[in-house]
This record gives C-alpha cells, structure tokens and sequence, in this order.
C-alpha cells in the first residue's frame, strides 16, 4: 500500500508541473490559459469528465509522458526495495540520443532509486534497467506496459519502449491526449 501511495505523489507532482488550470473544476472559456500543444484535454480526475479539449482524440507521441506508464507497471509488479543490477545488455539496449542517469555496469540500485532517476531525471538508462527486472526484456515489459495500458481505458495507446521515445525509430508509441488524462486520474484503489 505505501508504494501506491509514493506513486500517486510522484504522479501528482507531475501533474501539477503540467496544469495550469486551478482546482475549481468549472473551466470558463474566456479564463484559460493559451495553449500551445497540439492536443491536451482537462478533465475532472473524480468523474472523468471532459471540460475543455483540443483534438482529445488526435493520434500524438506521448514522449517522456509513456514514464508513467513505466513506473505504474513497475510499483505494482516489483518492490520498492527490490535490488536491481545494471548490465551491459540494459546500458547497450538505451539510444544514445535517450536522456540518461549515466548508470555503470556492475552497480545496484532499488526500484525506488531508479525510479527516482526515471521520473524525477527522466533517465532512459532506469528505464530499461526497470523494463529488464519487471518484464524479462524489453518487449515484454512493454506488452505489460499495453496491457495496463487498455484496462484503464487508453483505447488508443501503444508502446513499444518503455522510455516514451516514439517517431520514426519507434513508430508504434502513440497514444491521444484522452488516454494519457485517463493515465493521469489512476488511483491505486481501483486495483
């Protein structure tokens, strides 16, 4: 129960990083702020209402946003205080062009530390060294990952890596902006 509890906080920082709306859930038109993305929605988190939206079912890359599908799938299939070696397989399977902790063969880390590194840094090296504990490898952390994915309700999402990397290498992550509002609204008692 303490991990749901660490997960939902580290969620609910992240969100209040990427809302600017207060709480009142009564959204007036004239009072938002301007937006530049290409599609987000703000949502009631208690019912699930869409207040305001822009192109909510737009297929788009999630990015580092996929993270949170990342750590989700590892609090609620892996102990916190799990010990967790990095190997030349985990440091070799990270694009260079990922954000990275600069973790070293060899060394141990606990899922907690990792995903400190994965959420706070967002380290692709923590990533994969948590998709290789959790799931055995890479795609089958990721199919953890979608089939977590669709019992929330993110009809609409796919990935293929656990960093959230997406485009041309990684054509198959995406999701909409629907998908990832439901994400962000999980509350560990609906397990």
């Amino acid at each position: 129960m303490e991990k749901y509890k660490r997960f939902i906080l580290m969620l609910s920082i992240m969100m209040l990083c990427f809302t600017s709306v207060g709480f009142n859930n009564k959204v007036d038109a004239a009072s938002l702020p301007s937006v530049s993305a290409h599609a987000y929605v703000i949502m009631d988190s208690n019912s699930g209402e869409i207040l305001y939206s822009k192109d909510a079912y737009k297929k788009i890359y999630p990015a580092s946003t996929a993270k949170m599908m990342t750590a989700l799938v590892a609090i609620e299939n892996c102990d916190l205080s799990k010990k967790i070696t990095i190997t030349n397989t985990i440091l070799n399977s990270v694009p260079s062009i990922a954000t990275q902790a600069n973790l070293k063969a060899g060394y141990s880390y606990t899922l907690e530390e990792l995903l400190n590194m994965l959420l706070v840094y967002s380290a692709a090296d923590a990533a994969n060294a948590i998709a290789f504990e959790v799931g055995g490898s890479i795609s089958g952390f990721t199919k953890m990952m979608n089939d977590r994915a669709k019992s929330l309700g993110m009809n609409s999402t796919n990935f293929d890596n656990a960093i959230g990397l997406d485009g041309r290498s990684f054509p198959n992550t995406y999701c909409n902006a629907v998908d990832i509002a439901n994400l962000t609204k999980y509350r560990s008692e609906e397990r």
